[in-house]
């Protein structure tokens, strides 16, 4: 499994400091609360930084970084993801995954592999899982029960249901 996790996203700058304007990957924010350095992941690198303020308010989180002082810095890092050590990611509840964990595990149907996560993203009010397909095609998968059977985090195996529709497109 990930020694790190990725538990936001930097949506935009805020105000005239630089601060960056986050959504939390969980929807839980008092974690952040317990953070002094993140990584921001930027162009397939990890930056580290060492945050010197942080504000939530309702689901918006608000982080003043050292080093990002100004919008036009603070803009330059939208949409980029922000990793943490495991330990300083928040708690999970049952069937809560993270991102990092879905990423690379295999998928299967019947048991015979259909192909593997490359990515987990959200699309409305579904996360979807992007497979890389055993014959190299890009697949979009819902993260729903009606479609996903069992997912075991530590085999890295995620087995669909074989009645569901949805599986039928994998066949």
């Amino acid at each position: 499994m990930n020694q790190k996790l990725a538990i936001g996203i930097i949506r935009t700058s805020f105000g005239v400091h630089g601060e960056l304007k986050v959504k939390s990957l969980s929807g839980e924010t008092d974690h952040f609360l317990e953070l002094s350095h993140i990584s921001i992941e930027k162009n397939g690198q990890l930056h580290e930084y060492r945050i010197e303020g942080i504000k939530i308010k309702s689901d918006v989180i608000l982080l003043k970084l050292e080093g990002i002082d100004t919008p036009e810095k603070g803009k330059e890092f939208n949409g980029c993801k922000i990793w943490v050590d495991r330990e300083k990611a928040c708690p999970l509840e049952d069937d809560e995954y993270y991102y990092g964990d879905l990423t690379h595990c295999e998928v299967f149907k019947a048991n015979i592999r259909i192909g593997k996560v490359m990515n987990v993203f959200e699309s409305g009010s579904d996360f979807m899982l992007e497979l890389r397909s055993t014959n190299g095609k890009q697949l979009i998968l819902p993260l729903r029960d009606e479609y996903i059977e069992d997912i075991d985090i530590k085999q890295c195996v995620i087995t669909l249901r074989e009645e569901s529709e949805m599986s039928e497109d994998f066949s």
